[in-house]
């Protein structure tokens, strides 16, 4: 008997390509964001290995089937704007629901961006990127 699920799951990944190296960087980065955090998708591409990816970035958490489960919502603009499309009263949900505030269609970066810790091997790929952006670590996150 055919999981229609699963077979969803096989035509996205067919369709961006998933199983792309950058694909799957990208899926764990996201994955790796911690609950009441958010990302850019600049930032979720240089972390993912490819900073001038933030379009490829955006493309993956549109297109992401729900049964994959991955925390889509927590990756904004760099600005801290939610893109204005369908889903995204969804998604404000999802980040009031985790701790994150909402203002308007808005989250602060400076009080909610995440940062990974030094010693992920998150961090280390995306050195360069922090370097570039001088961004402090801040207080310690949960």
């Amino acid at each position: 008997m055919c999981d229609p699920a699963s077979e969803q799951t096989d035509d996205f990944l067919r369709r961006l390509d998933l199983a792309s190296p950058l694909a799957q960087r990208v899926l764990e980065v996201v994955n790796s964001i911690p609950l009441g955090r958010v990302a850019s998708y600049g930032q979720v591409a240089a972390m993912a290995g490819a900073p001038r990816a933030a379009r490829y970035v955006g493309n993956c958490m549109r297109h992401l089937p729900p049964n994959l489960n991955a925390p889509w919502h927590r990756v904004l603009r760099r600005n801290g704007e939610i893109a204005r499309r369908p889903g995204a009263e969804r998604q404000k949900e999802r980040l009031r629901a985790e701790g994150v505030a909402v203002n308007g269609n808005r989250v602060s970066m400076s009080r909610f961006q995440w940062i990974p810790s030094t010693s992920s091997k998150i961090h280390k790929r995306a050195s360069p990127w922090l370097r570039a952006r001088r961004v402090s670590r801040g207080p310690a996150q949960p």
